[in-house]
C-alpha cells in the first residue's frame, strides 16, 4: 500500500486506523522501529493487486474454509507499517517473513499426503485466532548490500535519540531479533511461498539448504494453489449466492471502493474421461535437504509408458480419502517395451531404475513419443526434431 501517513489517498483511512489498533508497535516500522516522521508506509504483505485474480481468490477462499468473495487483502491482518525502502524491497521479492516453526507445523500437518505430494482439505484448515505472532526476517535475494538500522526505543522531545539508541544489522541478518506482529500467519505463509516459487532454482536450493523449514512452506503454498474439486462453485456452503458477483464488502473494510474488483475467471469445463491430451511427467531427484533422498514426483499421469507401480488417484472430491501416513512408492518402471535410446540414461525397457543425483526432466506427449528436455543427447534431439516436423 503506497500510502504515507498523513498524505492524501484514495485508500480507506479506517483500514490504517484498524492496523494501528491491532499492531503491537502501533504506527512504527516493523523492521526499523521508526515512526511516521521517518516516512513509514502501510504495506500489504500479500499484494492487494492479487485480489483481482478471481481464480486465485477462489482457491484461497476454498482451502481457507471461507465463503466465496469474503477474502479481502485490505484486512488489517495483511497490512503493517514499514519504512519506504523496505516496502519497495518487499514488493521486489527481496525479503519475507517466516512464521515460527510451531505455526508452520500446524498448517503443514493439516495437509493430506499422497506419495511425495501434499494436498489441502477445506475442512482441515487450522483455526488460528488473530493475535500477535513471532516472525523471523528472511532475506531472499540481493540483500547483501542492505543494512537495517533499528531503533531500540521511542524518542521523546525531552529524550531524543542518541548513538547508543540504534543498532545496525548486516546481511545475513542473523542478529535481527524475532519480530512481533499482528499479521496473520496464513498471509505470511502464502506470500513467502509465492516469493520462493518466483526465485531461480539455484537460489531456491540455497535457501532451503540454509532454512529447511522452507520446504514445508513450499508444500503448503503448492497445496493452496491447487485447483479446487470439480463443481466446487455449486457447493452451497462455499458459494451461497452464486448469482451475486458484486458483493465486495467484508467486515474488515466496509468501504467497497477501496477493494480491487475481482476479474472473474471463466469456469473451466472438465475434460472428458479418456482424453488426457498433452501431459507432463516431471521426475526430479532431490538435490536439497528435504526429508529423504527419494525421487519427488511433481506430476504423474496414467496412460503413459512411465508410471508408478501402484499409481493412486489424485484428490478430486470434497474429501480426500488417502491417509497422510500412506507410504510412498517411488520406484519407476517402464510399462511397455520401447527402444533403449528413447529413455534417459539408465532407463531401460521394463527395468526399474535408480536415477543418479542429477535433475532429470522429460515430457511424455503420448504413449509412443517421449522427449528428454534437459540434457538430451544428440540422437534423441534428432529424433525429437523429426517427431515435431509436420
Amino acid at each position: 500500500m503506497s500510502h504515507t501517513t498523513g498524505s492524501a489517498s484514495t485508500r480507506c483511512t479506517s483500514c490504517v486506523a484498524r492496523v494501528n489498533a491491532v499492531c503491537p508497535h502501533g504506527d512504527r516500522c516493523l523492521l526499523q522501529n521508526v515512526g511516521p516522521e521517518s516516512g513509514t508506509q502501510y504495506a500489504h504483505l500479500v499484494p492487494r493487486a492479487l485480489a483481482q485474480d478471481d481464480e486465485l481468490m477462489n482457491k484461497l477462499e476454498w482451502y481457507w474454509g471461507m465463503t466465496r468473495r469474503s477474502l479481502n487483502f485490505d484486512t488489517c491482518y495483511n497490512m503493517f507499517p514499514c519504512g519506504n525502502a523496505f516496502h519497495a524491497l518487499h514488493n521486489a521479492l527481496k525479503w519475507g517473513l517466516l512464521p515460527s516453526d510451531d505455526i508452520v507445523a500446524q498448517y503443514h500437518d493439516s495437509l493430506t499426503r499422497v506419495h511425495s505430494e501434499f494436498y489441502a482439505e477445506r475442512t482441515k484448515f487450522p483455526d488460528i485466532s488473530n493475535g500477535n505472532f513471532s516472525y523471523r526476517f528472511l532475506p531472499l535475494r540481493d540483500m547483501e548490500a542492505v543494512t537495517i538500522t533499528r531503533h531500540l526505543r521511542i524518542p521523546t522531545p525531552e529524550n531524543p535519540m542518541g548513538p547508543s539508541d540504534t543498532v545496525m544489522h548486516f546481511f545475513p541478518f542473523d542478529t535481527m531479533p524475532l519480530l512481533t506482529s499482528h499479521i496473520h500467519p496464513k498471509f505470511a505463509i502464502f506470500e513467502l511461498g509465492r516469493q520462493i516459487s518466483a526465485l531461480p532454482m539455484d537460489l531456491k536450493i540455497k535457501l532451503i539448504n540454509a532454512t529447511p523449514i522452507l520446504c514445508s512452506i513450499s508444500d503448503i503454498y503448492r497445496a493452496w494453489s491447487e485447483t479446487p474439486p470439480a463443481e466446487f462453485l455449486a457447493y452451497k456452503v462455499f458459494n451461497p449466492h452464486p448469482d451475486d458477483e458484486d458483493d465486495d464488502e467484508d467486515e474488515d473494510c466496509s468501504d467497497a471502493g477501496t477493494i480491487p474488483r475481482r476479474k472473474l475467471a471463466p469456469q473451466k469445463k472438465s475434460r472428458p474421461s479418456g482424453k488426457t491430451g498433452v501431459r507432463a511427467l516431471r521426475i526430479i531427484r532431490d538435490r536439497v535437504g528435504f526429508r529423504d533422498r527419494s525421487l519427488r514426483v511433481k506430476e504423474w499421469v496414467d496412460k503413459t509408458q512411465l508410471a508408478l507401480k501402484a499409481p493412486p488417484s489424485p484428490p478430486s472430491s470434497l474429501q480426500l480419502s488417502d491417509s497422510p501416513s500412506q507410504s510412498r512408492n517411488t520406484d519407476i518402471t517402464a510399462t511397455s517395451p520401447c527402444p533403449a535410446n528413447d529413455y534417459p540414461a539408465g532407463l531401460g525397457s521394463n527395468v526399474p531404475v535408480d536415477l543418479p543425483d542429477a535433475e532429470v526432466l522429460f515430457e511424455i506427449e503420448s504413449c509412443s513419443q517421449k522427449r528428454l528436455l534437459d540434457g538430451e543427447d544428440p540422437a534423441s534431439k534428432k529424433q525429437k526434431t523429426s517427431v515435431d516436423e509436420p
